[in-house]
């Protein structure tokens, strides 16, 4: 399996930003245990991970669909390797939670660590933003270099892993000569972002060139509905462009579109909403092989990879979670 790290794996917790780096994994197959988060960094520094060489790159992506996954904050190099590596298993046909076949809309599906982990537990979430722009440029410029001969590029994120995701197609785009490569989808699972994000003035070259944008959103999701309008009110002091006061989009879905919105006609608004008695929290969307088996793939990670499995391919008719009628 590959995945595509923005981080420096040589050192300890929280280290700082690299340029993109294709690694190559052992063989993933249906034995393979993610129970026990492995040190990335331990296995990076015996060998056991393969650089794959700047000149190989593009052969990896030529004339490939291509779906990144991205975490959002408070991930670190190990529980991202994990957590994320195995939805990617899932996806592509060769875990044992779900028992899929391989998606049919992607032929790589690639992990990307980013340094989304924290130093302080959620002091430093409004410091954060300086990561996602720099993680953007660069993975922006990874798409435009030695993966611009891929087929198609498509994204699923996880809580601010969404701001990853519209930095680094709105880099992709503006920064320089555009990848060859379409931009098919773009499902943001439980966005730290602002409702009318999509409607952002910087994002506005990258969700016009997406061919299709899916938002996932949970009214029962505890850290959106608490830490992020909190943390806004810093957020906005520190960085241009950010409001204090807005309501997250991963919590309450989008807010209607401007009338020239570059989302409209391709954005469609996913709400799970099962209620007090079972909630989808912020962490019920990819699994968490390391919390014992009962609570590895819950009922809600389950359902979410059977929701991406369906929605990365063609013909995606919802199932769960309810499709919603945008507002007006």
């Amino acid at each position: 399996m590959y995945v595509l790290s923005f981080r420096d794996l040589s050192g300890r917790h929280a280290q700082g930003i690299t340029a993109g780096e294709l690694l190559e994994f052992p063989s993933v197959g249906k034995t393979t245990d993610w129970r026990r988060p492995e040190s990335l960094r331990d296995r990076f520094l015996a060998g056991e991970v393969r650089r794959v060489d700047w000149g190989d790159v593009g052969g990896v992506f030529a004339d490939r669909r291509v779906c990144f996954i991205v975490h959002g904050f408070n991930v670190d190099r190990d529980h991202g390797y994990a957590g994320y590596g195995a939805m990617a298993q899932e996806l592509l046909g060769l875990g044992p939670a779900l028992d899929l076949p391989p998606v049919t809309g992607a032929d790589l599906v690639i992990p990307i660590l980013w340094p989304g982990d924290w130093y302080l537990p959620a002091i430093n979430y409004p410091f954060e933003m300086g990561d996602v722009r720099e993680t953007g440029r660069r993975f922006g410029a990874f798409l435009r270099g030695p993966a611009s001969l891929a087929a198609s590029f498509a994204f699923v994120s996880h809580s601010l892993g969404a701001r990853v995701v519209l930095e680094t197609i709105t880099q992709a785009v503006l920064s320089g000569p555009p990848p060859q490569a379409s931009f098919e989808l773009a499902i943001l699972s439980a966005p730290a972002a602002d409702q009318d994000e999509l409607d952002n003035p910087r994002y506005h070259a990258g969700v016009k060139v997406l061919e299709r944008i899916m938002v996932v959103s949970s009214p029962d999701d505890e850290v959106l509905g608490f830490a992020y309008p909190a943390g806004n009110i810093i957020e906005a002091a520190l960085w241009r462009g950010e409001k204090a006061r807005a309501r997250a989009l991963g919590r309450h879905g989008p807010k209607a579109l401007k009338p020239q919105s570059a989302a409209r006609e391709k954005l469609r608004w996913f709400q799970i909403a099962e209620g007090p008695a079972d909630p989808c929290l912020h962490g019920d969307y990819f699994p968490a092989p390391w919390a014992g088996a009962a609570k590895a793939w819950n009922r809600q990670r389950k359902a979410f990879g059977r929701f991406l499995h369906q929605a990365l391919g063609p013909g995606f008719k919802p199932g769960w979670p309810p499709e919603r009628e945008l507002p007006r």
